[in-house]
């Protein structure tokens, strides 16, 4: 009945309205998992800025001590304290030499090892964004497509039909093919 038509016509908007609602929540939680995710990505490129400023200065400090033991051999050698002397304060300076190297190397592997493990967490993050993204694309397909279909009868709405009509009159003008229209209005359907 025509009286009808109106408490229906309500009911199809607030359906419309809550898929697109369900839409938007789907979109929005997208959107901040991307906004924590680039937020992330922003951690890490700060961290790894901070691991190369640190490999700097391990760099600076080995080579300042690496140069003030050479100057200490330089200046064993230059004073006259006899071959066993100067044998002795060289290998004690090697040994420190070698200490600060040792030392060097271990910082240098952490410093590695941290940014590895921070890289792999990484990887494993923007799969998991790639996979929501994914799915988030999908769903909203899903929709589009139920948005497009009467629930009923499973048959293209009109949205579904200015979509195809826009389409095919797009197609007609690109390649000026011949384009015909059927129309069928079915009453009391």
């Amino acid at each position: 009945p025509w009286e009808d038509l109106p408490d229906i016509l309500a009911e199809t908007s607030q359906l419309v309205a809550s898929i697109r609602a369900v839409s938007q929540k789907e979109f929005e939680g997208f959107l901040l998992t991307l906004h924590h995710r680039l937020r992330d990505i922003q951690d890490f490129l700060l961290t790894a800025r901070q691991g190369e400023e640190d490999s700097l200065r391990n760099q600076q400090k080995l080579d300042s001590e690496v140069r003030d033991e050479l100057h200490n051999i330089r200046g064993a050698v230059q004073d006259d304290k006899g071959i066993p002397q100067i044998r002795e304060d060289i290998e004690s300076m090697m040994g420190r030499i070698l200490g600060a190297l040792d030392e060097f190397r271990h910082q240098e592997d952490l410093r590695r090892e941290g940014v590895f493990q921070h890289v792999h967490a990484m990887m494993e993050r923007m799969q998991t964004m790639e996979q929501e993204a994914a799915d988030l694309k999908q769903s909203l397909e899903n929709q589009r497509e139920k948005a497009m279909h009467d629930a009923l009868t499973g048959l293209p709405n009109r949205q579904a039909y200015d979509e195809q009509m826009a389409r095919e009159y797009s197609r007609w003008r690109r390649h000026g093919h011949p384009l015909s229209l059927a129309v069928v209005d079915v009453d009391f359907f």
